[in-house]
């Protein structure tokens, strides 16, 4: 019985030490993870970022637009709805609890010769997921087909915009990023 109680006192420092200890090539020490932001390079349009702002009560995630990836199929018969696309997203929580960010709108603002249309539409999936404490999750969001409404992009082939998203939390805080389009591309 002694060499059992023995053992189990000289193993336990050996448990604590294992339990303890620097996890940087896993993240850092903080918990979260990096990521590098890219931007899109396929026949799409490119995007790159313009702000982010938070208000109201913090959630503490940051949300960021790290890839854009939207375009229009305007042939051959142009359908109320032609965009389709992908964006990527980073969520960061420097926060002590976990947490998820809701898109409340998701916009594309394009600035052409035919004027400028706001053209809204949704997103899937709809929120951030849970985002664990001090850490930090990348979610592909995929445009919604059908979701869009407000004009008809094809007639803003090529033209200058931005991509703006708006969040909010269970506190009631908000937080937005948008990212700058600079040519909006189109299947002709």
């Amino acid at each position: 019985m002694r060499v059992f109680l023995l053992a189990s006192v000289v193993s336990l420092p050996f448990v604590l030490l294992a339990g303890c200890g620097d996890d940087e090539g896993v993240g850092g020490g903080g918990g979260g993870t990096t990521s590098a932001a890219t931007t899109s390079s396929t026949s799409s349009s490119t995007a790159t970022t313009v702000a982010s702002t938070t208000t109201g009560p913090p959630s503490d995630i940051t949300p960021t637009i790290t890839v854009a990836n939207l375009s229009a199929n305007c042939m051959p018969a142009i359908p109320a709805d032609p965009v389709t696309g992908t964006i990527d997203v980073t969520y960061d929580n420097a926060g002590d609890m976990p947490g998820t960010l809701t898109i409340s709108s998701a916009t594309l603002t394009l600035i052409g010769q035919a004027g400028n249309l706001s053209f809204s539409f949704s997103l899937d999936p709809h929120d951030s997921g849970s985002v664990g404490a001090f850490g930090s999750v990348g979610v592909p969001h995929t445009k919604v087909d059908g979701s869009g409404s407000g004009g008809q992009p094809c007639d803003f082939c090529g033209a200058q915009g931005t991509l703006s998203i708006t969040w909010v939390d269970d506190m009631g805080g908000s937080a937005q990023d948008s990212v700058a389009i600079p040519s909006f591309s189109c299947v002709q």
